[in-house]
């Protein structure tokens, strides 16, 4: 994903449309995005200039069979090269590399077809003059070049005529067909417009690229947010009640596969801790007890969340009943070593109690009700026998009431 620290650049080029200004990091991402895309237009490009070449045998032959004769082994040549540019280019290569890929195989076509229009009769190598200056033109229109390559590609097509007519005397002379040889340059240097045209589209439609990815970026991490806040108590940062009868409903289809437990947790004299000290202060404890039971469990595949006022409630698949209960007193302990002055209660410090019940995996006889009505009971005993205790019952398949 592109990083946001773009968005104000993406933004500013929305606004202002200036494709040739990207800054150092949008123009890495640019060519990061682009040149595997660009490569391998260009290696098709080159694939079909290797058809063209061979398919032009049968044109050289109707023309003439000197000509065919003539350029047979230069038509294989170009093919050939064509070919081999474009396996280059089927992998990511460096700029230098794609730049020499694909020029090479251009100007070496057009200066054979200026050489095969030297060799020609004078009646047909207008032809061949034309098509090698068509070559030029339709590189700047349809192949995917940049900026530099095409402004140098241009310059090197418009040489290629008038190079030859100079160095190969033949049917063409630089004087004397002049409309061809330097004329001629004319189009090719005109088709240069199309790469800057067409360079700016692709970098424009870029830019509305990169600004659908960071909205939806940030659309998803907005869902995630609130899906997160959607299952998350407000006050305390653990899961909330919505949250926890989920996930027992989804381990409760587990139960044949392991045990589970669930331990609820309720505040000593909460009431009179809100009464003596205040909502605020109320608030504040019940956000160190919820950090500090989360601090006693596993971060996975345990559960806590707050069961509803100043109580809390945890969830343990896969425990054993030993284990429930020593995951039990080790939250209690943890909560009355803290030492919360409990302002309601001179000397007293604040304090959880603890029940919990334990079902087996196999279970079958017993449902989530169950469980939670045990949990209850044992946190009701607890309570009972003067609070800051830990009581453990087991539901089991014959008794649901047994201890």
């Amino acid at each position: 994903m592109p990083d946001r620290a773009l968005r104000p650049e993406i933004e500013r080029q929305l606004i202002q449309s200036k494709p040739f200004q990207f800054s150092h990091a949008l123009t890495g991402l640019y060519d990061l995005r682009s040149t595997a895309a660009r490569q391998r237009d260009m290696s098709w490009l080159l694939q079909m200039g290797a058809c063209f070449s061979l398919l032009a045998i049968g044109i050289d032959a109707m023309n003439s069979v000197a000509i065919f004769r003539a350029a047979l082994s230069l038509r294989l040549l170009v093919a050939a090269v064509c070919l081999f540019a474009s396996l280059i280019l089927r992998h990511q290569r460096p700029v230098w590399l794609e730049t020499l890929a694909f020029s090479f195989p251009v100007i070496l076509s057009q200066v054979v077809l200026a050489a095969i229009a030297q060799i020609a009769p004078p009646h047909v190598a207008d032809r061949y003059a034309v098509t090698a200056l068509f070559v030029g033109v339709l590189c700047n229109v349809i192949a995917p070049l940049r900026l530099g390559q095409g402004f140098g590609l241009s310059i090197l097509s418009a040489c290629v005529l008038p190079g030859v007519a100079v160095l190969l005397p033949g049917s063409l002379n630089l004087y004397r067909d002049l409309d061809l040889t330097l004329g001629g340059a004319a189009p090719i240097l005109l088709a240069t417009a199309m790469v800057v045209r067409n360079e700016a589209q692709r970098r424009r439609s870029f830019v509305l690229v990169i600004k659908a990815e960071l909205a939806g970026e940030e659309l998803e991490r907005s869902n995630a947010e609130l899906a997160r806040l959607s299952v998350t108590d407000a006050l305390t940062g653990v899961a909330n009640r919505r949250q926890f009868d989920s996930e027992l409903a989804r381990l409760w289809g587990l139960r044949h596969q392991r045990s589970l437990g669930v331990a609820l947790i309720d505040v000593d004299h909460f009431k009179l801790f809100n009464d003596s000290a205040g909502h605020a202060e109320g608030d504040l404890c019940l956000q160190i007890i919820a950090r500090t039971v989360q601090g006693c469990v596993r971060e996975r595949p345990d559960c806590v969340a707050r069961y509803g006022g100043e109580e809390f409630v945890v969830l343990l698949p896969g425990v054993g009943h030993v284990e429930l209960a020593a995951i039990s007193e080790r939250m209690r302990y943890a909560v009355e070593s803290l030492a919360v002055p409990h302002p309601g209660r001179n000397d007293a410090t604040v304090t959880i109690s603890v029940g919990a019940a334990w079902c087996p995996a196999g279970n079958k006889d017993s449902t989530p009700a169950d469980l939670l009505r045990n949990a209850d009971a044992a946190l009701y005993a607890a309570k009972a026998k003067g609070r800051n205790k830990v009581i453990v019952r087991h539901v089991m398949p014959d008794d649901k009431r047994r201890f």
